[in-house]
């Protein structure tokens, strides 16, 4: 039988959870979800779907955390090694002594908490699922998947020029962006620090940079567009 993604959520939250479940179904991905709300009683039965499942998918929220049932599932999914991907359907801040904090360490999350931009949240969901999996498969829904959707394998490296267009054009979103290409929190964090006295554009110039040079070949086009699309800068994106 076929990996399937689990999808744990609390109950409080069962409507956007539901939503996602459908989008991700929707684009071929099969998935296990609660729908009965038996908590506690299905403990056997949630064991055995994260143990059929490769990658967990955490609805994060207020709720979500401060559930036992919830907590018991996230670690669990951690403990046997499964692919995490935590996301937010609810605005909410983790405080560093939950169980939560510790489960979800240096992972990427993705926000659900915008509704107008559900759909391009849904396709960073299935990017990530595919990539996880090392698949390479269309998103199902209504946006545009021109340009994002280049072949990795295939693309050629970053030359100065895409380069210099993100140092003369990126600012405020430089964190967003340095996220979506793989730099670490941590790392971001240092170079904010190290380059408080220079200014954003400093920032952006280590950022970028320590990006090219930590990847080497990976370093490509297709994934620097791809993160500027992310971040709302397809007119960028256009440019590389």
């Amino acid at each position: 039988m076929d990996s399937k993604v689990m999808v744990s959520y609390c109950w409080d939250d069962k409507d956007l959870a539901r939503k996602i479940n459908q989008k991700l179904n929707e684009s071929e991905i099969e998935t296990w979800i609660d729908v009965e709300d038996m908590g506690g009683k299905l403990y056997k039965e949630m064991s055995q779907a994260i143990d059929k499942s490769d990658i967990v998918i955490l609805c994060m929220s207020d709720s979500y955390k401060n559930s036992d049932n919830c907590e018991k599932e996230a670690e669990l999914a951690d403990q046997r090694k499964k692919t995490v991907i935590p996301i937010k359907v609810a605005k909410t801040v983790i405080p560093d002594d939950k169980w939560s904090a510790i489960v979800c360490a240096g992972l990427i999350w993705i926000d659900f908490t915008d509704e107008d931009v559900f759909d391009e949240k849904i396709r960073e969901l299935v990017d990530r699922i595919n990539k996880e999996r090392g698949e390479r498969k269309p998103f199902a829904g209504n946006v545009q998947t021109d340009g994002p959707l280049t072949d990795p394998t295939t693309s050629p490296i970053v030359t100065e020029d895409d380069l210099e267009i993100v140092e003369n054009n990126i600012r405020k979103e430089w964190k967003k962006l340095g996220r979506r290409l793989g730099c670490k929190d941590t790392d971001l964090t240092t170079i904010a620090y190290d380059s408080d006295k220079e200014g954003l554009e400093e920032m952006v110039v280590k950022m970028i940079r320590g990006w090219k040079e930590n990847n080497g070949k990976k370093a490509t086009k297709s994934k620097l567009k791809d993160a500027l699309v992310a971040v709302r800068r397809q007119d960028l994106a256009d440019q590389i």
